[in-house]
């Protein structure tokens, strides 16, 4: 994409030396920015949004082991980098908007009703870690390894076409999204080391959007075409 962009900019620069048509190498430089800058706001809300699914996830094992205070704390904190998320998505209905509501809600209900909820966040958690402990040791009994892990990834990326979001491998993968991060502390990490490059996944949704249409798509339909809304990214959070 950054080629692509080089390559209009220049296309543009020859138009206006000899007096030619730009308009069609000035869309090109108009389209291949908006896919840039889409792909790196994503990266960053995609960030908070795995910072945000981490602290829960390490706030539910604290309640496991009976630190009450450390799991509020982290709730909190969660609770913070959501906020920030929601507040820079814009208001098209998408099921990651959805679902970080739907956690933002159940956050707050966590943190408002004080020793009951720790009580019952306490035992779903110890459901939550059930599961995922008996689903990350079907095959073997044994926890996956690190390599195990980063193959599984691969696969269901290229199943997928495109870096997976963390339900996807809850409900697709062989292990849990538990065993990535137990392993490599967040699911972007997990993603790094897999050597999945998130944000060429987008570019190359947005240039399937060109191909679709047949034409440089303006800024505008991009945004209407692509199946992520700008300012929203396919993320989920933890369960």
């Amino acid at each position: 994409m950054d080629a692509a962009k080089s390559r209009f900019e220049s296309a543009a620069e020859l138009g206006e030396k000899y007096d030619l048509d730009t308009a069609r190498a000035e869309a090109g430089v108009e389209f291949t920015n908006t896919c840039l800058e889409r792909a790196d706001r994503q990266v960053r809300f995609e960030e908070l949004l795995t910072e945000a699914q981490r602290l829960v996830s390490d706030a539910r094992t604290a309640s496991i082991n009976g630190e009450e205070g450390r799991a509020s704390q982290q709730y909190c904190e969660a609770k913070s980098k959501l906020e920030g998320v929601l507040a820079a998505s814009d208001e098209k209905p998408s099921s990651s908007v959805v679902e970080s509501k739907q956690l933002y809600t159940r956050l707050e209900e966590a943190l408002s009703s004080g020793a009951d909820s720790s009580g019952t966040e306490k035992k779903s958690s110890t459901e939550t870690e059930t599961a995922t402990t008996e689903q990350s040791s079907r095959s073997n009994g044994q926890r996956p390894t690190r390599d195990d892990l980063i193959n599984e990834l691969q696969t269901l990326t290229e199943e997928l076409g495109g870096a997976p979001k963390a339900p996807e491998m809850d409900d697709q993968g062989s292990y849990s999204t538990h065993e990535y991060y137990r392993k490599f502390g967040s699911w972007n990490d997990a993603l790094d080391a897999a050597g999945i490059d998130r944000r060429e996944s987008l570019l190359t949704e947005l240039e399937r959007v060109a191909a679709d249409i047949g034409e440089i798509p303006s800024t505008t339909q991009s945004m209407n075409t692509v199946d992520t809304a700008p300012g929203c990214m396919p993320i989920s959070l933890g369960r």
